[in-house]
């Protein structure tokens, strides 16, 4: 790696510590329907996985039928709750501020209406102008490599001079797929380092607990 690879940041839970609300409201309304599940247990069981996969496994477990708005309910639940309580992932403002320079761009499968709710609430756009690329300018999202190649592509940059930095086992396997090197970033709240398993199982070159192990770790392989 060289001084101007280029850094691609997944957004929920890698910048924006958002994740931690869907699992919150996902364990209430669960329990809500006779299934105790705590926070930790529907993220270490669901985080990553796509709500019809979510959807169909309850469904299946616990014998039960969940309604269609289901979740949109607990998605429109946990927007108002990020609308209140939305910060950075825990080291992510400083890191951004010191590395304003580094070449970088954010790839997410988040919905507009989100990134448009981190954009207005953290000004993102500031660190990343208008380099974020969204799951909608794609036939296919994560685990399929094509919003990595296409943010790379749009920034100028060959894979092997990008580095994708996600926490969930889709974002590691897109970013494999894609041919970059992918670390697995455990610093959001979301997140214990026990998942740092799965995100080795699913092809990550690197799992980093927090953002000062993940710069010390960059610094290493010379990537800024």
């Amino acid at each position: 790696m060289t001084s101007n690879t280029l850094l691609i940041f997944d957004l929920d839970g890698v910048v924006v510590d958002s994740e931690i609300y869907v699992f919150r409201v996902l364990s209430q309304k669960l329990s809500g329907l006779g299934v105790q599940m705590s926070v930790q247990e529907t993220i270490y069981n669901f985080f990553g996985e796509p709500f019809k996969c979510i959807k169909k496994t309850i469904e299946q477990d616990y014998g039960m039928i969940l309604h269609d708005d289901f979740f949109e309910e607990v998605m429109a639940l946990s927007i108002c709750l990020m609308e209140r309580n939305i910060e950075f992932v825990k080291g992510a403002l400083g890191f951004l501020q010191t590395y304003y320079n580094v070449k970088k761009c954010i790839a997410t499968s988040a919905p507009q209406e989100r990134i448009s709710l981190f954009v207005n609430k953290l000004q993102i756009d500031n660190f990343f102008y208008e380099n974020i690329f969204d799951v909608s300018m794609v036939s296919r999202g994560k685990p399929f490599p094509y919003i990595f190649e296409l943010a790379a592509q749009n920034m100028g940059k060959e894979p092997s001079h990008s580095i994708v930095i996600e926490d969930s086992v889709p974002g590691i396997k897109a970013g494999v797929r894609a041919g970059m090197l992918v670390i697995g970033l455990l610093a959001g709240s979301h997140l214990s380092n026990s998942y740092s398993d799965k995100l080795k199982a699913a092809g990550a070159d690197y799992v980093v607990e927090n953002y000062k192990e993940m710069e010390m770790l960059l610094h290493d392989i010379k990537a800024i």
